[in-house]
Formats: C-alpha cells, sequence, structure tokens
C-alpha cells in the first residue's frame, strides 16, 4: 500500500522518527497503530467484558435459577416502588 502524507504531516513523523530513533515508515506504522490503540480505548462500549464480573455473573445465575424455580418475581410497579422508597429513605437519611 502507497500513500502520500500531507506536508503539515511531515515534520511530525520526521520528529517522531528522530525521537525514537526509528525510520520515517515505521514511525508512520507506530503513529498508525497507536491512532487504533487509543479509539479503541475511547469506546469501550464495543467490549462489555470489564463489566462482567464474576459477582455479576453468580448474581445474575442466581436471579436465572431464581426465575426458573417459579420463585415470585416484581412486576415494573413494584420495582418503581420500592425504587422510590429506597431514594425516600436515601434522602431522608442525608438530607443536610
Amino acid at each position: 500500500m502507497s500513500f502520500d502524507i500531507p506536508s503539515h504531516i511531515e515534520p511530525m513523523i520526521q520528529q517522531f522518527a528522530v525521537e525514537h530513533k526509528i525510520s520515517q515508515d515505521e514511525a508512520i506504522v507506530r503513529l498508525i497503530q497507536e491512532g487504533f490503540s487509543a479509539s479503541q480505548e475511547a469506546n469501550p462500549s464495543e467490549n462489555f467484558d470489564h463489566l462482567f464480573t464474576s459477582d455479576r455473573l453468580a448474581n445474575l445465575d442466581a436471579i436465572t435459577t431464581m426465575i426458573e424455580a417459579g420463585e415470585p418475581t416484581l412486576d415494573a410497579k413494584q420495582v418503581d416502588a420500592r425504587l422510590a422508597a429506597t431514594k425516600n429513605n436515601w434522602q431522608a437519611k442525608n438530607a443536610s
């Protein structure tokens, strides 16, 4: 593959190559790789693995087992009521 480097970028590539004691071609490759790496780190939404800790997975497994066993679950109104009660209790405790 070949491409033309814009003239305003060439000095930055040259400087990077000198600082790292590498060729300009290697500098271009490294800068592109770093750009891809930074882009992936900036978009963690593409990978949710960090959210699924062993504790969370165990909790999900326990909930699944309870539902499959036919244990009672909460409907949306009950969830809303519990959340409202928890919020009210927290606000009462933390009111200044």
